[in-house]
């Protein structure tokens, strides 16, 4: 078997203690597949966490808590599609990509929140009607507030860094992912 792995080192190998240095196409294959289940799985959290927080504690959501959440939905497509594929090639850089997109959304809600003005008409706004998605799911989708009128807590932490730190914990497994597999 050492002699076989010295030609061919993407050889499986029996004894998960040998300490060779290269990682087996198991691991890999287990990596890549748990991290694509947990990213699916913290994204419908996150989604959960933002329908229970609109319908049963009346918390509506402005149009960046719209455009998070459209992120969290591709995020949780995306790593469904990848789990279903089982891609694990592209997919830790493309997740990476992806909640670093729902960080700058966080970031720039947190910005605009303190100018009224700048909330009265987004590019969030004419997605949503534009894409018709306000008539198709309107319980997830529909702009409720104004998003410098609304300043929903949770435990004292403002709705939106909640869900900065969601992306951010995210964006951190994926680095941790790719560390570990590079």
């Amino acid at each position: 078997l050492a002699a076989k792995r010295a030609f061919c080192p993407r050889l499986p190998i029996a004894n998960d203690n040998w300490k060779s240095g290269t990682t087996t196409v198991q691991a890999l294959w287990v990596s890549s597949k748990t991290t694509s289940t947990t990213w699916a799985g913290f994204s419908a959290l996150a989604l959960t966490i933002a329908m229970v927080s609109e319908h049963i504690f009346d918390m509506q959501p402005c149009a960046w808590c719209i455009a998070q959440r459209m992120m969290y939905i591709v995020i949780f497509l995306f790593s469904t599609l990848s789990f279903l594929l089982n891609e694990k090639k592209y997919s830790f850089y493309i997740g990476s990509v992806l909640s670093l997109g729902g960080i700058g959304l966080a970031i720039y809600q947190s910005i605009v929140k303190k100018n009224p003005f700048a909330c009265a008409q987004t590019i969030v706004d004419e997605l949503v009607v534009n894409l018709g998605l306000n008539k198709i799911a309107p319980e997830i989708f529909e702009i409720r507030v104004f998003c410098s009128e609304e300043n929903a807590t949770i435990l004292g932490i403002q709705y939106v860094y909640i869900s900065m730190i969601g992306f951010l914990i995210l964006l951190l497994m994926n680095l941790y992912f790719i560390k570990r597999k590079n």
